[in-house]
């Protein structure tokens, strides 16, 4: 079966979805049928985006990163035979944008999580996706009542009268007996 049973990360309360600013905490959880001597156990934090020129093309033309924030759960030693828990937790940026996948890009975040063994040992890594939404607030959005969609032929002087949105359409049909 190998020395490491099982390494996985799991977020608090099973949450998979987060808003910008919110903490994110979980747990990176091992399990060994042997010892592990190791150099460092690290936890990674990670937001970024990649854009396409071709529809779910995986060779990404262009990527960029929102954030990265990483911790050091353990320090050089070496982990006894059985289970193991190290809890973490990060600050998400109040910037974060919102979660995204289409054929032609992809906003992704991530925790991923690695024991780094030593040398000419194999290095053991996990992630787990998580989703941000990050919900538009109306409210905030000056003159969103319309005024600002509408673009008279000459401008009226002073401010615009604020009037409600309204949309109609209108079908006729008949027919012939």
């Amino acid at each position: 079966m190998g020395r490491v049973q099982l390494f996985e990360i799991s977020l608090s309360h099973g949450r998979v979805v987060y808003s910008p600013g919110e903490p994110l905490a979980g747990t990176v959880r091992v399990r060994l049928g042997a010892p592990l001597p190791f150099r460092a156990i690290r936890v990674t934090c990670i937001g970024s985006c990649g854009v396409s020129n071709k529809a779910n093309d995986t060779a990404w033309v262009v990527e960029e990163g929102y954030f990265n924030s990483s911790l050091s759960l353990a320090d050089k030693g070496s982990l006894p035979a059985g289970e193991h828990s190290f809890p973490f937790q990060f600050l998400l940026p109040a910037t974060a944008p919102t979660s995204f996948e289409g054929p032609f890009g992809k906003i992704v975040h991530q925790v991923r999580a690695a024991i780094h063994t030593p040398r000419f040992s194999k290095d053991h890594k996990c992630s787990l996706v998580f989703y941000i939404l990050s919900p538009l607030n109306l409210n905030s959005i000056p003159d969103i009542e319309g005024s600002s969609l509408r673009t008279p032929a000459k401008p009226l002087p002073g401010p615009p009268p604020k009037q409600p949105n309204v949309a109609s359409a209108t079908k006729k049909f008949s027919y012939k007996l």
